[in-house]
């Protein structure tokens, strides 16, 4: 099972990334491949941020909604990519109740120094190998997974597979 990061949907739509035509070559690729809450809010705050300036005009904020919701449901058809929800459960913590998720994180943000949104991606990633009990290939254009690789796949038993070119 292939759990994508939002950095590969980006890349196979951005025909200006230098990734593009490998992307897309893995998102052709006859695998189960998953995203997940995370990556889709990340999609819409990206396509949001680097493809259309709204002003105060609320109809062009709607319209544009309506562009996301199309172009991530376009991708996730068109690539036979599944949406899997995670249902977060409250766990114990030293902090208190967290959810299940976001208990993951923070223990991994104590061993791989890595941003925020990284970390949670790799959580995420983590729930969807222990909900499946399947191995987990983490697709990404991001080039510090690669830099963690070896420490992500030993702390979290996820294979790290970084795109080039």
């Amino acid at each position: 099972m292939i759990y994508l990061d939002t950095s590969v949907i980006l890349s196979a739509l951005d025909i200006s990334d230098s990734g593009n035509a490998a992307s897309l070559g893995h998102l052709e690729r006859e695998s189960v491949k998953v995203v997940t809450e995370l990556t889709m809010v990340e999609f819409n705050s990206v396509f949001v941020r680097k493809h259309i300036n709204l002003g105060e005009n609320q109809n062009l904020r709607t319209n544009y909604r309506l562009r996301s919701y199309s172009a991530l449901i376009y991708l996730l058809q068109r690539f036979k990519i599944t949406y899997f929800a995670i249902h977060q459960e409250k766990e114990k913590s030293p902090l208190g109740e967290l959810g299940s998720v976001f208990k993951v994180a923070f223990e991994f943000a104590s061993e791989i120094h890595m941003r925020t949104l990284d970390l949670l991606q790799l959580a995420y990633a983590f729930r969807v190998k222990e909900a499946t009990n399947e191995k987990i290939e983490f697709l990404t254009r991001d080039f510090e997974f690669g830099k963690y690789g070896q420490q992500i796949e030993e702390i979290t038993g996820l294979t790290i597979n970084v795109i080039n070119h």
